[in-house]
This record gives C-alpha cells, sequence and structure tokens, in this order.
C-alpha cells in the first residue's frame, strides 16, 4: 500500500486530523486529547496564512523555508526528544534567522507578507504538530516510528516548541 504524504493544504490538513479522530483507535485518542485540543484552538493560523499556502509563488516558498528553518534551527532540542523541560526556543538563533531572512526577502514581498513572514515559524510548527497528531491517529502510517507512542511525543515536542515561539513571536493583534 503507498502511503500518501502528508498535506500542507490549509483547506485539508483538518480535515485530514479531524477524520483521523473520527476512526482512530480510543487508547491513542484519550492519549492525544491535550494536543487535539490545542490544535483546535489554534486553527485561526490556517486562516491566517491560507492565501500564502497553496502558492508555489515566492510568498509561498519563503513561508515554508523560513517557517521550517526556524521550527528546526532555533529550538534547543531535536524533534525526537523528550526531555520537555529542556525544548526552548534560542532567541538569538531564532531572531538571527528571522532579520536575514526579512533583509533578503523585503524586495520581494508585500508589507503584508512581510508581516505574515515573522509569524512562519508559528504556522509551520503548528502544521508539523498537526502532521504527527494525525499520523499518530492514523497509526503511524506515514512518519516511521521506533516505538507505539513515538508521533504522539514529535507532537508534544512541536507543541512546546510552538508554545515558545507563541511567546516571543506572537501573532499580530491586526492578523486579519
Amino acid at each position: 500500500m503507498q502511503v500518501p504524504e502528508p498535506n500542507f493544504s490549509p483547506n485539508l490538513i483538518m480535515e485530514e486530523l479531524e477524520a483521523a479522530i473520527v476512526q482512530a483507535p480510543i487508547k491513542r485518542l484519550l492519549k492525544a486529547t491535550h494536543v487535539i485540543a490545542s490544535l483546535r484552538e489554534r486553527k485561526k493560523y490556517l486562516e491566517l496564512f491560507r492565501p500564502f499556502l497553496n502558492q508555489n509563488s515566492i510568498p509561498g516558498k519563503h513561508f515554508a523555508d523560513l517557517g521550517n528553518s526556524l521550527r528546526t534551527t532555533a529550538c534547543t532540542e531535536n524533534v525526537e526528544s523528550r526531555e520537555w523541560e529542556k525544548i526552548d526556543l534560542n532567541k538569538s538563533v531564532y531572531n538571527s534567522i528571522l532579520h536575514a531572512h526579512l533583509e533578503n526577502a523585503a524586495e520581494l514581498l508585500s508589507e503584508k507578507e512581510i508581516k505574515l513572514l515573522r509569524c512562519s515559524g508559528l504556522l509551520l510548527t503548528y502544521l508539523q504538530t498537526i502532521h504527527f497528531t494525525t499520523d499518530y491517529l492514523n497509526k503511524d502510517i506515514y512518519y516511521k516510528t521506533k516505538d507505539t507512542d513515538h508521533n504522539l511525543h514529535r507532537a508534544f515536542n512541536q507543541l512546546i516548541l510552538l508554545e515558545k515561539m507563541e511567546a516571543v513571536q506572537p501573532l499580530p493583534h491586526d492578523w486579519k
């Protein structure tokens, strides 16, 4: 059976999570309740970035590239870490990456795109949390795992990182 890659379409990503919730084994569903609730509370991220997520254009590429760079490079622990208390955001690395990217993108993007680009780490970390949670609920069909709760632990890891990012780079108040 060929396993489909995770979907990055804002129109489908939450639908895939909700479908996984409906069919998930109860034990996995109960273990993932906190992550699911946290993801649902942050659904606004998908609305905010919807115009840019389906683009292969310059803004779409900038959001994905910068967001993943911030998610993976500025985190003090890698995605496999289960040492929850050690997961943090290296603010110096985060700000350096963000500022360098913004300088290079300034001529290519609109004022609104640049404002939202500052929050791309939030978006990509949010999306990755959804992917790990959806795969966990689907009994680990996409991401290779080492144990039963591996994807759930990855989701917890990314959720902690997301909370750390929100403290440093909250969404703009006038995000709509």
